[in-house]
């Protein structure tokens, strides 16, 4: 689900959880739930922070950056607030899962994000599970790199 940004933009945080909670329901018990937050919306990295928290006690598993329809996708500083949120989440028992996406083009970019994680989770704690990497937009130079 997108996140309402709108919606928290606009002073209404509550309404923002209401419908993550109900998108949660909606899942049930045997589907992930994935909150996009559309960061280059949400502008400051407060914001981010705070909308991640909302996701999160709404019932989010995994939360993402970008559609990847709306300018600026994923940057460094958006991603470091969602993990501070994750973090957060993280202190009180919950898992919560990460994917940066919008925009990244290259390998170096990729690298950037995973070492952020990496660095804030430790070495090696990056998994299928909770990190992941829109591709659309990488796939080709992965392929090139490949052949």
């Amino acid at each position: 689900m997108v996140f309402p940004y709108r919606e928290f933009l606009a002073g209404h945080p509550d309404t923002c959880l209401q419908l993550v909670r109900a998108c949660r329901a909606a899942c049930g018990d045997r589907t992930l739930l994935k909150v996009i937050l559309e960061t280059g919306q949400l502008g400051a990295p407060e914001r981010i922070r705070s909308a991640g928290g909302i996701a999160i006690e709404g019932g989010a598993h995994f939360l993402k950056t970008s559609t990847g329809k709306t300018e600026p996708g994923a940057t460094i500083e958006a991603a470091a607030a969602q993990l501070a949120a994750i973090a957060d989440a993280a202190g009180r028992g919950k898992q919560i899962g990460f994917k940066v996406s919008g925009g990244i083009r290259t390998i170096q970019q990729a690298h950037m994000y995973l070492q952020l994680y990496e660095d804030r989770f430790g070495s090696n704690s990056a998994k299928p599970e909770n990190f992941r990497i829109g591709a659309s937009a990488l796939i080709n130079e992965l392929l090139a790199q490949l052949q």
